[in-house]
């Protein structure tokens, strides 16, 4: 086969595969997970799927694959003892009735596939008296045909305090751009302020192994301020919330012990950047959603790291919370659809948006209305995939 025909054979594959990926969104309501399409170019949702077990009382985080042929779901039974349930699914993204594989799942509390979909890592807390507990992470080997994992060997190990004056909890936070490094947060609250490291492990491409943790980052213990950590691709950014304004942007390296800021924002740089209300890193690194004084729309802010500044489009989004008012990811795994919520009589609204990651220009779409099925009008939480 020639060189130029080879090359053609990968960019037209390439393409195909683009071209057929399916945008999916999960939503979980009590004993159900609803699936729907969205159309990236009419913006409408459709239904394609309703998955319900009969074992399960409630659903609850759905972790799609990094290519959605298969969701891993934490689920607790009518004894609320919680499982892993691992679900294929078909070419809408919607998951099949049968599991294929179950798996009990008491003391997990959080999972991440790694960007390749060989490996997937789960954090699980088991209490060791009424004011500690051994936390650890563990390593699953994925099986490409159907989903399923296997092979659990702990990783690393944490010992967090865990009563009510000193409450610690061990969270994975994601991956590097190449998959080479995890981040994790071990967060705590505490009579005098709230604080939290964050840690890399190097990940070995063939074991899926973890190296030891490195500390990246840490903030907090001092009660005057709370802040907001988001990891993209090889950047950490850092939104500070001082008990007295002004607020700060900060957009670090994420290497070991970073100090230094590749870009910082203030309201002498940016008004937005003044007095931030709910703040979001964009998946491709390059915007920041920022949310007005009135909590009515975010502004779309540009990164330029050439010139360290951060500067106003002019575009706006509907309005994004920060990280800890969410009830699923604001963005598709490829950062051109966005979804926000409203509060409604029932439930709430779920809109999508399409955002154009060049020109930063965005064009509202169709809204989903979801009634919630948890008490005193909790919204049920959703989880945005892409599949191809």
């Amino acid at each position: 086969m020639s060189r130029s025909l080879s090359l053609c054979l990968v960019l037209c594959l390439s393409s195909f595969a683009l071209a057929s990926s399916v945008q999916v969104v999960y939503v979980a309501q009590g004993t159900s997970i609803v699936t729907y399409n969205v159309d990236p170019q009419t913006l409408n949702y459709t239904q394609v799927g309703t998955l319900s077990n009969a074992g399960v009382s409630t659903f609850g985080t759905v972790v799609p694959s990094p290519n959605d042929h298969f969701i891993y779901v934490m689920a607790a039974d009518a004894t609320q003892t919680t499982h892993l349930y691992v679900y294929a699914t078909d070419a809408n993204g919607a998951p099949q009735y049968k599991p294929t594989q179950k798996l009990y799942a008491e003391n997990l509390k959080s999972l991440l596939v790694d960007p390749n979909g060989n490996y997937l890592y789960a954090v699980y807390t088991v209490p060791t008296s009424s004011t500690m507990s051994a936390s650890t992470i563990r390593r699953f080997v994925v099986n490409p045909a159907n989903g399923a994992i296997s092979q659990p060997l702990t990783q690393a190990k944490y010992t967090l305090h865990t009563q009510d004056a000193y409450n610690c909890t061990l969270t994975l936070t994601g991956f590097n751009s190449t998959a080479s490094q995890l981040y994790d947060q071990v967060y705590c609250g505490t009579h005098e302020g709230p604080y939290a490291n964050y840690y890399e492990r190097t990940v070995n491409s063939t074991t899926g192994a973890l190296g030891p943790d490195v500390q990246i980052y840490v903030w907090g213990s001092d009660g005057q301020s709370e802040e907001e950590v988001q990891f993209v691709g090889d950047r950490m950014f850092d939104f500070v919330y001082p008990d007295n304004p002004p607020e700060i942007v900060n957009i670090y390296p994420a290497v070991p012990n970073t100090s230094k800021p590749e870009v910082q924002c203030t309201a002498s740089m940016l008004a937005a950047c003044g007095a931030p209300n709910g703040l979001v890193a964009h998946p491709s690194g390059q915007y920041l959603l920022i949310g007005n004084s009135n909590g009515s729309a975010s502004e779309i802010e540009k990164i330029e790291y050439s010139q360290k500044k951060i500067v106003d489009t002019g575009n706006q989004a509907p309005y994004i919370p920060d990280i800890s008012g969410r009830v699923g990811p604001p963005f598709s795994p490829d950062g051109t659809l966005i979804f926000t919520t409203t509060n409604n009589s029932t439930g709430y609204d779920l809109q999508v948006s399409a955002f154009n990651v060049s020109t930063s220009q965005v064009r509202n779409g169709a809204q989903l209305s979801v009634g919630s099925s948890g008490p005193y009008n909790i919204q049920d939480p959703y989880f945005t995939a892409t599949r191809f």
